[in-house]
């Protein structure tokens, strides 16, 4: 099949471009179910596994773009398995609004001059809810007078763009003309880049789970609240558990947007609390996991412990979720439903949801 992107095989964005989507999913499907065939338990080897939920959009769909600023000032992906970069002035992948604020940046001289020259990567987010996007600019030092005006002037005359936020790692995030949206994520936190397939897979997680009004739940990296103000919505109480401080001022945030009242968020290390959640005699009948890529390691027998009813797993790799789910099942849970999803198409990625009961 022709390999629509020029970059192909340079950048380290893509790497199933070269395969239609119908056999992407098939790939993806295949190595979940060969890593769950390996697996030393008897359960998660003979799982069930539907196919893969295909993303609506096979391209455009991402909400969030990263880029690096090379040498020459240009925005840049970073190559495939090195550090070298890939100058791009359109990505495929993007939504059609990032792209457009893409253009707007590469063709203003003044700004790439005045704010790219003296930055190192350059974040678009887009918001939704207005269809502008957003700037999240680390420079190499605090933003100065003639910096901040440039990007004045740039928004003035950019119906594209929303905001222009200014960060570095010694000097907090300083933003021209905020915004805001109904539920807002901190500066530089995690969202998930596919909107539509994040908002599927939400419905599936709070289908799954069936919170009811007499539900305790606990939300194991909860970030600041994507699953946490639906599951809370439906629930008798809500704790949401996250090391990220950022994340967790914005989730008692979105909390209180929601008009909320039966909402508690602690920034904690998650390995930790759990172990202290455990000897305090503490019990939820609903349990929600949505670690990074390392799973959750030397953690099941812990959860076992607080765990009274249905356990969810979100996971965005699939080697970590399989060797979780075995531990799960060895600390006496069983796996119930599978459902791998395509959250990053042209991409080997795959998230995968778990139900599993006490």
């Amino acid at each position: 099949m022709p390999v629509p992107c020029p970059h192909y095989g340079r950048c380290g964005g893509c790497d199933l471009q070269h395969a239609d989507y119908s056999l992407q999913l098939a790939l993806k499907g295949q190595f979940l179910h060969d890593l769950l065939a390996a697996s030393d338990d008897t359960q998660v080897r003979t799982a069930d596994i539907p196919a893969v939920l295909p993303s609506p959009r096979h391209f455009g769909y991402r909400q969030r773009l990263r880029l690096a600023v090379d040498r020459h000032g240009r925005l840049a992906f970073r190559g495939f398995r090195s550090h070298e970069t890939v100058a791009i002035g359109h990505c495929l992948l993007a939504r059609a609004e990032i792209n457009q604020a893409l253009a707007a940046v590469t063709a203003s001289r003044d700004f790439r001059a005045d704010v790219l020259g003296v930055a190192e990567e350059v974040e678009f987010l887009l918001n939704p809810d207005k269809n502008q996007v957003d700037l999240l600019i680390r420079l190499s030092r605090p933003s100065r007078p003639a910096n901040r005006h440039c990007a004045r002037r740039f928004l003035d005359v950019t119906p594209a763009l929303g905001r222009i936020f200014f960060y570095g790692e010694k000097f907090p995030p300083s933003s021209i003309l905020p915004e805001g949206a109904t539920l807002r994520w901190p500066v530089g936190g995690f969202s998930q880049v596919n909107i539509e397939q994040n908002h599927a897979l939400m419905q599936l997680t709070v289908s799954w789970a069936a919170p009811a009004r007499d539900d305790s739940v606990l939300e194991l990296f909860c970030g600041a609240g994507n699953f946490s103000i639906p599951l809370a919505r439906r629930a008798r109480s809500f704790f949401g558990v996250e090391g990220q401080g950022a994340a967790i001022r914005q989730a008692r945030d979105n909390a209180r947007l929601a008009g909320l009242d039966n909402c508690r968020f602690e920034k904690a290390d998650v390995h930790d609390f759990c172990r202290t959640l455990a000897a305090n005699g503490e019990r939820f009948s609903l349990i929600l996991l949505d670690p990074p890529r390392a799973g959750v390691p030397g953690l099941a027998e812990t959860i076992r412990r607080l765990c009274g009813g249905r356990l969810l797993v979100i996971s965005c790799d699939p080697v970590s979720l399989v060797r979780d789910l075995s531990s799960f099942c060895q600390a006496g849970f069983i796996l119930r439903a599978l459902q791998p999803i395509d959250m990053f198409p042209q991409t080997h990625h795959l998230e995968t949801l778990a139900l599993l009961e006490a």
